[in-house]
């Protein structure tokens, strides 16, 4: 095996004053001002693992035993460097072949001691390592690339420094694969098994399977090799199942497998005793909130957990309350099961694929709970409360707890603040009782809210909160928090929509009461009251301080004419991506009304996968009009904003694709 030696290699290359280099506008002319360039080859890693996660971030899996094999050393007789570069105008330096050698009394540095030209001006320079065989001819690029590194160096000032990291990243180069190993068979059942490379992602068969008759006896030995012996740099899942002679699964391993641009792949995964196993149960179960994920459409929750020995992915139970998550056996709550729906053999099935489903998430942590996979990101709702559990599952069966009873882990508490994965930190805080987020808006009711002094809000004012269990409190207006309206203090918070109110209509709201107590996990709504009385001081305007959704108009059809009137079922409006010939459909949504004048209409699309509004081009002043194409199935929202003489109003709409 390979390796890459640790440290620092160092390459010094003196820019002469004479001499001349290809350049795509001519040559350089010897009068020309030229420079001393030093360029040291620094960060070639010894540690594969940190390397392979900075090439392909999105492939990171917490759990490897099918790593590559380690990466070359730069004294390795196989490895051609080959130099090349450019200038911002345009002259091209190279190919030129580096010949290293290590220092003699500096173990791990490389010198090449040749002298270069360069011109005075700005370079890009790029440093390629290639294992071809035959090696290219000296100062020739190669084909087979297995390490890369950039710099960009200011000559234009004089003398300067061009440091390299190499890397893996971008590589293309084609790889090999070969598996070995036994499978102990004690009671003689295997029949055949398969054997292949599937994607990380969705455990989608790449390369194979390829189908083997057992050897009889309490032992097989078994080989893989790709058929083409071809397979593309990146992180996968090699998975073999077992058959007895009634073509019944008995059995199956699966594991990550890590592919190095440019590399053979040999492992031997020694003895396995995986027939009959049912897999080990996920242990250390958490959830946390991932910081400033709240959106209009949720929030994001990071979900992780340890184990899970012979499974071949994992499946999550999401409870969703129907109160305030004390009854668990509400029939009213709500509960799903994510993972493989292919892997459900029950008669009656009950799992849902997890990367199609709406609560499936994005960013770093995000997965399809296949084996190897440690996290999973979730998206959920605003003002509900949720739990979750999981299981291991493998084509024997699912997993089973400490007891032996019951195949869910249950969650346990979390605390910490920064979680590292991959080569990123996630900032998060950790759910300790059930998962919820709430959304508290503050109608300042004409009033200027300042939290420090500084900064000053009017209209509303919103904030979330976790809601557990206990009094929430509300905004307290004390210094150096200030609100008034005019001249008037603020006095009380009270309930906007005039639910809970006492008969005289002045009820306080400083803390959770009891007569909206099972609702303080839900979204609220609360209403700055001035003065002493309702009389004079405070306005409760009639005037709605959202776009009334009745004047909101959706239709769909071609690009040329969106007649077909769509109607929301349940406040969703669901539309088909495609019309019937195949062609995409457009949505207009228009923004009207006979009472209310609307002025600077405008349209936002916000959808699951991004939650940075998309402004949508606005026609006739008061509609828009765009294509459901480049969106994929599932939920989008659209937010209508408009300008009034009273104050600005929104109201934000849901499509559902299909």
């Amino acid at each position: 095996m390979k390796k890459i030696l640790a440290g620092t290699a160092a390459l010094l290359f003196t820019a002469m004053f004479t001499g001349c280099m290809n350049s795509e506008a001519g040559s350089i002319d010897s009068d020309r001002k030229m420079s001393s360039l030093s360029i040291s080859v620094n960060e070639i890693p010894n540690d594969y693992e940190k390397m392979f996660l900075a090439s392909y971030p999105k492939n990171e899996s917490n759990s490897r035993s099918i790593t590559p094999n380690d990466p070359y050393e730069i004294a390795d007789t196989g490895l051609t460097f080959v130099l090349t570069g450019k200038s911002e105008t345009g002259l091209t330096y190279g190919p030129k072949t580096v010949t290293l050698a290590e220092d003699t009394e500096n173990t791990g540095h490389y010198n090449f001691n040749e002298t270069l030209t360069l011109e005075s001006m700005l370079w890009t320079l790029t440093l390629t390592s290639y294992n071809d065989s035959p090696a290219p001819e000296v100062d020739h690029e190669g084909t087979s690339p297995v390490l890369i590194g950039y710099s960009t160096v200011d000559l234009r000032n004089g003398n300067g420094t061009a440091p390299f990291t190499m890397t893996t990243k971008g590589l293309t180069t084609t790889g090999s694969v070969e598996i070995t190993g036994k499978v102990k068979d004690s009671d003689s059942i295997v029949s055949k098994y398969t054997m292949g490379i599937y994607s990380k992602d969705k455990g989608e068969a790449v390369y194979g399977p390829e189908e083997v008759n057992a050897t009889t006896g309490t032992e097989h030995n078994f080989s893989y090799t790709n058929s083409d012996k071809k397979v593309n740099p990146g992180n996968y899942l090699f998975k073999m199942v077992f058959y007895n002679t009634e073509d019944t699964i008995i059995g199956s391993y699966v594991d990550t497998l890590i592919v190095n641009p440019g590399n053979a792949l040999l492992r031997d995964l020694g003895t396995l005793d995986i027939i009959g196993k049912i897999p080990s149960a996920p242990e250390n179960v958490k959830a946390y909130l991932i910081k400033d994920s709240e959106t209009i459409e949720g929030y994001k929750v990071l979900v992780s957990w340890k184990g899970g020995k012979y499974a071949t992915n994992f499946e999550l139970k999401l409870t969703e309350y129907a109160g305030d998550g004390t009854n668990d056996s509400d029939p009213n709550n709500i509960i799903k099961i994510y993972g493989l729906a292919g892997m459900d053999n029950a008669a009656t099935k009950t799992v849902e694929d997890f990367i199609t489903s709406d609560v499936y998430g994005t960013g770093t942590g995000a997965s399809s709970m296949l084996y190897g996979d440690k996290t999973a990101i979730l998206n959920l709702e605003l003002g509900k409360i949720y739990e979750i559990q999981m299981r291991a599952r493998n084509y024997i069966g699912t997993s089973k707890d400490a007891t032996g009873t019951d195949d869910w882990t249950n969650r346990t508490d979390a605390t910490e603040t920064t979680l590292t994965i991959g080569t990123d930190t996630v900032n998060v805080t950790g759910f300790e009782s059930k998962l919820n987020r709430m959304l508290l808006t503050y109608n300042l009711n004409g009033g200027k809210l300042s939290l420090d002094g500084s900064d000053e809000y009017t209209g509303k004012y919103a904030e979330y909160k976790t809601w557990k269990g206990t009094d929430n409190s509300l905004l307290e207006i004390t210094a150096p928090v200030t609100l008034t309206k005019g001249t008037t203090d603020f006095n009380k918070w009270l309930f906007e929509s005039g639910t809970g109110l006492a008969a005289d209509g002045t009820t306080e709201v400083t803390t959770r009461d009891e007569e909206v107590s099972k609702f303080w996990y839900k979204n609220l709504t609360v209403k700055a009251f001035y003065g002493n009385s309702l009389t004079g001081d405070v306005s409760m305007e009639d005037a709605p301080l959202d776009v009334e959704l009745s004047d909101i108009n959706v239709s769909y059809g071609t690009e040329a004419s969106q007649a077909t009137e769509a109607t929301p079922a349940a406040g969703v409006y669901s539309i088909s991506k495609k019309q019937s010939d195949g062609t995409d459909t457009y949505v207009c949504v228009t923004l009207s009304s006979a009472t209310t004048e609307y002025k600077n209409i405008r349209f936002e699309l916000t959808t699951q996968s991004n939650a940075d509004p998309e402004s949508l081009v606005v026609t006739d002043t008061n509609k828009c009009v765009f294509s459901l194409g480049k969106y994929v199935p599932g939920k989008i929202s659209v937010r209508v904003i408009a300008d009034t003489n009273v104050k600005d109003r929104s109201q934000t709409i849901t499509l559902d694709i299909y």
